[in-house]
């Protein structure tokens, strides 16, 4: 399961806390990285560590922002890349398709 950006921001602990990765929305506490304030959110729902983030320690917010935006600039990217290779692919199936089916 894929990691929220947010969590890189507290003290999250991949063995630990791998389980609420896998239950997205059960709640659970992380210290924040900057101040050690204990956070409640979930996977899911983030807001909460957000918010902490967003309204206590403005610099990484903005850091964490670029970083959620590069993230998702490479999500387009791939899912594009992706699509591009599928419409290849169909398109030479359907060109041993035309030849098979011409040629008899």
């Amino acid at each position: 399961m894929s990691k929220p950006i947010i969590l890189n921001y507290y003290e999250f602990d991949h063995n630990k806390h791998e389980k609420y990765l896998i239950s997205r929305r059960e709640t659970f506490k992380l210290k924040c990285n900057y101040c050690a304030k204990e956070i409640s959110a979930s996977v899911e729902v983030t807001s909460n560590w957000v918010t902490h983030l967003k309204t206590k320690h403005i610099e990484n917010y903005q850091k964490y922002e670029k970083e959620k935006k590069s993230y998702h600039i490479e999500t387009v990217k791939f899912c594009f890349s992706f699509y591009n290779t599928f419409l290849f692919l169909l398109y030479i199936i359907y060109i041993i398709y035309i030849t098979i089916k011409f040629k008899g």
